[in-house]
């Protein structure tokens, strides 16, 4: 049975982007804005409660585009550059825009198939080679329009869709089970760590992290400072990106000398300390410093009392607290002292008794670790095995190359 490779823009009835819709043409309800959030891997993500709309007026001031169900988008940016689903039934009229492509197939490709080859491998490597942009990576509408496509003959792409129909229903039931395996382990191992913190109890000191603790900000210093061969390390979110599940800060490739060091932000060993402006507050990358250290102006240090509770214990109520919810700012989150010092914490007075505790919690922390690492592991290997059974759908065809 031959198969042709045929270009993409070729198969289509209409392949033409979005449209142009800038936030003062937005409006609370009208005509659904479809947008590359709710284009995922092979899937439409219906984001109800991020839905946004333009006008029936603006609608046609705009001339713009109707998308329809049956009709595939292609996100042009990341990640991944190419992605693509098919627009299901929806409950409203609906538009997309400028950085999605509109694929209305012709009577020679099924919308079905053409959404399992844009998962493919095969797809995706076609697409990396018509990538452009140094900064953000995206693929233009004629070098998508480029892309080959194995075309079989209708009842072959049947047969395809019908057997990857149910080959990927039990994959990907596979695939929720162990995803939902994963998350709750790792619920168990945080409701663990809230009931030993956050419960209030006779015999626990009953406190703050602002009584217990002294929190610290960091500094900024000049970059040609940064780079002199001192003896105290300074410290940037970049030095906390740490793969596996370290708990400590060792090193760090700049050095500062005593007298460069402003506003007192050397931080002594045992803080936990975190980033609190940005993004990266919401990453939960928080790491005990063990030397003496100096800390970047976007960094937090939370240093415990001497001998109020232990450093390690201190770190563990930490990996469980949300710091994306504290963080205030309309653009550009950041967490302050006054959202850290009010957090309660409950913990044994007796420091004998904070040592069982953290033994204990070591003990979960490593078979939490374990079962996260196995289900991460075999999430990745269904990923594989899908997309190899998918190639191998794919490749089973004489081809015929169309110029």
């Amino acid at each position: 049975m031959m198969w042709n490779n045929v270009k993409l823009k070729d198969i289509c009835k209409v392949f033409d982007d979005g449209n142009w819709i800038e936030s003062k043409d937005q409006s609370d309800d009208g005509i659904r804005l479809i947008q590359t959030g709710n284009i995922k891997f092979g899937t439409f993500a219906d984001r109800k409660n991020k839905a946004r709309y333009v006008s029936e007026k603006t609608f046609k001031r705009l001339n713009c585009k109707e998308i329809f169900a049956g009709d595939i988008l292609v996100s042009r940016l990341p990640d991944p550059v190419g992605r693509a689903c098919i627009i299901p039934k929806l409950s409203e009229r609906a538009i997309t825009a400028v950085d999605c492509t509109i694929i209305r197939l012709n009577e020679i490709c099924l919308p079905e198939y053409l959404n399992y080859f844009m998962q493919s491998p095969q797809y995706f490597i076609g697409i990396r080679k018509e990538i452009s942009g140094a900064t953000r990576q995206r693929i233009s509408r004629k070098n998508l329009g480029e892309i080959l496509i194995p075309l079989p003959p209708l009842t072959e792409q049947q047969r395809i869709v019908s057997k990857l129909d149910i080959a990927f229903a039990g994959i990907d039931r596979t695939i929720d089970a162990t995803q939902n395996n994963l998350k709750s382990s790792k619920i168990i191992f945080s409701k663990y760590l809230k009931n030993i913190f956050q419960t209030k109890r006779a015999e626990y000191t009953n406190s703050t992290i602002g009584k217990t603790c002294t929190i610290k900000s960091g500094t900024t210093v000049k970059p040609d400072i940064e780079r002199a061969a001192g003896k105290i390390p300074y410290l940037k979110v970049a030095d906390m990106n740490l793969k596996g599940n370290e708990k400590e800060i060792t090193t760090s490739s700049r050095f500062l000398n005593i007298e460069d060091i402003r506003n007192n932000s050397i931080i002594e060993p045992g803080a936990t300390i975190f980033p609190k402006r940005g993004g990266a507050i919401a990453t939960n990358k928080k790491r005990i410093i063990t030397t003496q250290t100096c800390i970047d102006l976007n960094i937090m240090s939370v240093l415990p009392k001497k001998k109020i509770i232990l450093p390690k214990l201190l770190y563990y109520y930490f990996i469980n607290i949300d710091l994306s919810k504290l963080g205030s700012g309309s653009s550009i989150p950041q967490v302050n002292n006054y959202d850290i010092e009010p957090l309660f914490i409950s913990f044994p007075s007796k420091i004998e008794e904070q040592d069982k505790i953290i033994n204990k919690i070591d003990e979960l922390y490593t078979e939490t670790n374990k079962l996260v690492n196995i289900y991460k592991n075999k999430v990745k290997y269904l990923i594989i095995f899908k997309n190899s059974f998918l190639s191998e759908c794919l490749n089973e065809r004489k081809t015929k190359k169309i110029a």
